[in-house]
């Protein structure tokens, strides 16, 4: 047979693409998708940031502070306990800022502009000085 000349015998390519999947199967579930731990099917890192926005509702006058421990809190769960997309630990938890690092450059640049166009706002006194519509009696509506 011309398969035996060439030093080939009928199970040496089943074997090899065999051998090929068992290598390979295992990563296959390096793309799955990564399930955090979750109470009664929510996740906690979810529960965690709800804490910290019912923690500045409710004590307003250190929104900072309160921020912070919040971030700080989420931030050693997810590096301690859920793995994120990029892998787990402070690797995945580098390898996420990494890719997330003009997101939070902007956040600070948009929190700034806001808070100066508040105050600004209240400088001016602006909205005191719309006039509201005669027909509707509405501000910034006027005959619409």
């Amino acid at each position: 047979m011309p398969h035996e000349r060439a030093g080939l015998h009928p199970g040496h390519f089943v074997g090899r693409w065999l051998s090929l999947t068992l290598l390979l199967a295992p990563m296959t579930a390096w793309g799955a998708p990564v399930e955090p731990p979750a109470v009664i099917g929510i996740p906690i890192d979810f529960i965690l940031f709800a804490l910290t926005l019912a923690g500045i509702a409710l004590f307003h006058r250190h929104t900072l502070a309160i921020a912070v421990t919040g971030l700080a809190v989420i931030s050693v769960f997810k590096i301690a306990v859920s793995p994120f997309a990029e892998g787990p630990g402070l690797d995945g938890w580098l390898a996420h800022l990494g890719h997330e690092w003009v997101l939070l450059t902007n956040l600070p640049g948009l929190l700034l502009g806001f808070a100066l166009l508040s105050k600004h706002f209240e400088a001016t006194s602006l909205p005191g000085g719309l006039n509201s519509c005669p027909t509707t009696g509405r501000v910034a509506s006027c005959c619409w």
